[in-house]
């Protein structure tokens, strides 16, 4: 999901917001700073940018193991949500394989 992020925001094509457990230390450390910091320099609370869509995943695992050989299976379900209406407006998948030699842990 950083990567995604990554890619999205340095494309300068897409703005990004900080997700709900971010967006709670954010607000955290804005009101300190409403008690604490000078009237020139403290950010006002209530300028957020609101997000139009949110994006969820999962990344699932299987282990098929023989003796030090392993392969694994990867695959990564995303959908993007529409918070204006709650469609589901894109989904992906990718599916990966990855054989291991002389696997030492399962």
């Amino acid at each position: 999901m950083n990567d995604l992020e990554r890619a999205f925001v340095n494309s300068g094509r897409v703005d990004v917001v900080a997700s709900k457990s971010e967006r709670g230390d954010i607000r955290e450390e804005r009101s300190d700073m409403d008690l604490n910091a000078t009237e020139a320099t403290r950010k006002e609370m209530g300028k957020e940018t609101g997000a139009d869509y949110m994006l969820i995943g999962s990344i699932n695992t299987i282990i098929d193991a023989e003796d030090s050989e392993q392969i694994r299976f990867y695959q990564v379900d995303l959908t993007l949500v529409s918070l204006a209406d709650n469609r589901k407006v894109w989904t992906g998948q990718k599916k990966l394989k990855k054989d291991i030699k002389n696997a030492k842990f399962r």
